[in-house]
């Protein structure tokens, strides 16, 4: 049907590193705000007890890492798709192929480094305590995510700004939901 790897673009530096520093910042403050979400109504810590420290680390997973792995993602899924296909094809090719390569990849890294955060170094154990929750977030990432981001493509079929609203909204949420979980 489509080819995944596409053939590269030639593209400047700035061209290039654009969408992966603004996807980085997206999913930084999205991070950050479900980390706090997360303390402030799942774990139910008054305004003194909120770690922030915890909440700018856990942050700081999404500008580095979750944020530039979603823009890589999507430029890619991009191109893969052709432009002519019939629309609903297009939403099944995005929404399967997602949640078959880029989920698990997703999820996989920030439970990993979420592990760090919990135990303020990067190392072999606190990796593998983060994926220790892996196939619970896989679960809860097919009950949640396929559905979203189908609906979200057919009632919002162009990319707008109410569709970037109601998928990062759907995000503070998910995040919150990772959170509470390595962090438990």
């Amino acid at each position: 049907m489509c080819n995944i790897m596409p053939k590269p673009k030639p593209c400047s530096i700035k061209s290039c590193l654009k969408p992966l520093i603004t996807s980085g910042i997206h999913s930084g403050i999205i991070m950050t705000l479900g980390d706090f979400f997360a303390q402030t109504y799942w774990e139910k810590k008054d305004w003194d007890q909120i770690d922030l420290k915890r909440s700018l680390k856990f942050g700081a997973i999404g500008f580095i890492y979750g944020g530039p792995v979603i823009a890589f993602w999507n430029g890619m899924i991009r191109n893969a798709v052709p432009r002519r296909a019939p629309f609903f094809e297009k939403v099944i090719y995005r929404v399967v192929t997602t949640q078959v390569y880029l989920a698990p990849a997703l999820n996989y890294g920030i439970l990993g480094l979420s592990g760090a955060v919990k135990n303020e170094t990067i190392s072999k154990e606190s990796f593998e305590k983060g994926i220790n929750y892996f196939v619970e977030v896989m679960e809860k990432n097919y009950m949640v995510w396929p559905i979203t981001h189908a609906l979200a493509a057919i009632i919002f079929p162009t990319a707008n700004y109410i569709k970037f609203v109601v998928l990062s909204a759907v995000s503070v949420f998910w995040a919150s939901y990772v959170s509470t979980t390595v962090m438990q």
